[in-house]
């Protein structure tokens, strides 16, 4: 079987307040061990994690030709930068391309842009490229968290406000 969602927890015990022991991301395959009323105990194919995911009716698998290489990839409804959705596949997330029109890729039953993959077998020459995408979220989360606490900081008013206590649960990572 193949994750068909973008992302899938897959839990410890077939509960969704249970610990998430692994993620699915879309193109991913696993095996089904059991069925648990409601739950599918699998086993994923990359990792060899076993745990509880929600029953649905996933595709069989396929050969993926491509995967996401960028941070995010926004899908399509068709090959026109105008036909934009609100769905989005992440970083690792495996496709099967089946029509090429421009700059797009046709998978299922959505499009993509072709500058946000690249072949599965891809191995990049620059081992630190993947890292560095990353690094620049992390500063960006950095900062806003000194920002945030040096506000807090200066302003000792706020501390004491019932706007600073619903901020602070919120933002607390």
């Amino acid at each position: 079987m193949r994750s068909n969602k973008p992302i899938i927890n897959v839990y410890k015990k077939n509960n969704i307040k249970s610990e998430v022991v692994t993620q699915l991301l879309y193109g991913d395959t696993f095996k089904k061990i059991k069925k648990s009323g409601s739950w599918f105990k699998i086993k994923n194919d990359s990792d060899n994690y076993k745990g509880y995911i929600k029953k649905n009716n996933f595709p069989s698998n396929q050969k993926n030709t491509h995967k996401v290489y960028n941070l995010y990839a926004n899908l399509y409804s068709s090959p026109f930068t105008k036909s934009k959705m609100k769905k989005k596949l992440s970083f690792g997330s495996k496709i099967k391309v089946i029509e090429k029109k421009i700059d797009f890729y046709k998978f299922d039953n959505f499009w993509i842009k072709k500058k946000d993959l690249k072949k599965i077998n891809y191995k990049t020459k620059d081992l630190f490229r993947n890292v560095k995408k990353f690094i620049n979220i992390f500063k960006v989360i950095f900062c806003f968290k000194v920002y945030f606490f040096q506000t807090i900081f200066f302003n000792p008013k706020l501390i004491k406000s019932k706007k600073f206590t619903s901020l602070a649960r919120y933002f607390y990572f």
